[in-house]
């Protein structure tokens, strides 16, 4: 399980995640769609991995965050 929070603060409980900012989440969430990796669509939810996930369905969302993320620092 986890979760990016886009925040420079440490993510401790509901007050510091709310906090986050959600529109890079939603700028994240939509890039990761484009590449075909669905994520719940709140950053107050969980990503689970799990041992479904084959090697290759981990190398094409390890790629997909890559570009998301480029997507959302720009």
């Amino acid at each position: 399980m986890f979760q990016i929070f886009f925040t420079d603060k440490q993510v401790v409980d509901y007050s510091t995640a709310k906090a986050a900012d959600a529109m890079k989440f939603k700028k994240l969430f939509k890039a990761l769609l484009q590449n075909e990796i669905f994520i719940a669509p709140s950053q107050f939810e969980t990503v689970f991995l799990s041992y479904a996930h084959t090697d290759e369905d981990m190398q094409k969302t390890v790629i997909a965050y890559e570009k998301a993320l480029k997507t959302v620092k720009a």
